[in-house]
């Protein structure tokens, strides 16, 4: 799949979805919001603001399976009219797997580099075969950093979607049991692993998103049933989802509530499925939201998500060296109220100083794919556009 400006640019034959670019940009901001407030949540359980501060951050929990779904949207809308061969395989695995593993490799690097440093401030000694072997064991597992597994998901939902892709063209009825198949096999694979598989990283398989990688699917597949969601007027509809989705949102926050601060322990079902149905229920609520973005008369927010988005893939492997650094240079502050001015400082540094980082490296650097996925045409320098755009794969951003 190609991106110009910063925007899904799919088959001449269908129409350029704009809200998913939005959808994208709001799902990078989850991202921020998780890791921005994830001190506060360990570190004021019994203060008087830890209730909103577990609110954010269990609701903005919403952004890694917002990603799955953009993945399983992008592909099939992309690819689910169209015949595709061994040399067509050949070139979608080299491109998408190429723009994503290459900065993988060198931003794994970065962070095992910065975990030495820990290690050396804390009187320890690096030997460099271990720390190669770990090196390796890090690409494997997604390890390198926390957020660094969601590319192990995406190289796995990539390996599957040729035999999904082959299935899917053969089925007459493509009806809303797709989604139903995904929850199943994400149901399925978290009672095999309680019980069997005891996998340690769970979250590292692609299996664990299932359902919103086959809702994505699904809202490809029948392109117009999505259309008909986002734009129609359906008040009862609307209304139900809305009650239904701040009901999982409440208990989720609930539950978290409870475990974070030494209250009741529910079983781990409530945790996983709790958190399911409200992923798959946030998902068609922020499509109807970016809908309604899009359908404003201001482009202010609209162009600001769409190019949030189209920077998605550099912030997210960048943003966390800012988070190091604000945690580094600024101390946790002594009253609780001030953790409110705490966290919105490294929320704001962390996408600005990814966003400054960014700029100037697609702007003049050919090499910068390398490191941060290739640049949307929009930040590009002007002289390689058309060179970048023809090659422009999933690596411009997160999701795609």
């Amino acid at each position: 799949m190609l991106l110009k400006e910063g925007k899904l640019y799919l088959s001449n034959r269908k129409p350029v979805v704009h809200e998913m670019n939005i959808l994208r940009g709001i799902a990078m901001l989850g991202v921020l919001t998780v890791h921005s407030t994830s001190s506060a949540v360990v570190k004021l359980k019994e203060s008087s603001l830890f209730g909103l501060f577990n609110a954010l951050n269990t609701v903005a929990l919403f952004c890694v399976p917002a990603f799955v779904f953009l993945t399983g949207f992008v592909l099939f809308y992309n690819y689910s009219d169209k015949k595709i061969g061994f040399g067509e395989l050949g070139t979608f695995f080299k491109k998408r797997l190429m723009y994503i593993l290459v900065p993988y490799a060198f931003i794994s690097l970065l962070y095992l580099g910065i975990k030495q440093l820990y290690v050396i401030r804390a009187g320890g000694t690096i030997e460099p075969l271990n720390v190669l072997s770990k090196y390796f064991d890090y690409l494997i597992t997604g390890n390198a950093y926390t957020h660094l597994y969601y590319v192990i998901i995406t190289v796995q939902l990539y390996v599957v979607f040729p035999l999904l892709l082959f299935l899917v063209n053969r089925l007459r009825n493509r009806g809303i049991w797709l989604v139903a198949v995904g929850i199943a096999l994400q149901v399925g694979f978290y009672y095999a692993n309680r019980y069997w598989l005891h996998v340690p990283s769970k979250g590292s398989v692609a299996l664990s998103y299932a359902g919103p990688f086959m809702l994505g699917m699904y809202a490809a597949v029948r392109y117009e049933v999505l259309v008909q969601w986002m734009t129609r007027k359906m008040p009862i509809i609307r209304i139900l989802m809305w009650l239904a989705w701040a009901s999982s949102a409440v208990f989720l926050v609930y539950v978290w509530h409870e475990l974070r601060t030494g209250g009741h322990k529910f079983s781990s079902q409530y945790y996983e499925f709790g958190y399911e149905a409200f992923t798959l229920l946030t998902i068609p609520i922020l499509l109807q939201v970016c809908s309604w973005i899009r359908s404003m008369k201001s482009r202010v927010i609209e162009t600001s998500m769409t190019d949030l988005g189209g920077l998605s893939f550099g912030i997210y492997l960048i943003h966390p060296v800012f988070l190091l650094a604000y945690r580094e240079l600024v101390p946790l502050p002594g009253m609780p109220y001030q953790y409110v001015f705490w966290v919105a400082g490294i929320f704001a540094v962390a996408l600005i100083g990814s966003i400054v980082v960014l700029l100037p490296f697609y702007r003049w650097a050919g090499w910068s794919w390398m490191l941060f996925g290739v640049a949307p045409s929009k930040f590009r320098k002007p002289a390689t556009a058309s060179n970048q755009g023809n090659a422009g794969i999933g690596g411009k951003a997160v999701g795609s």
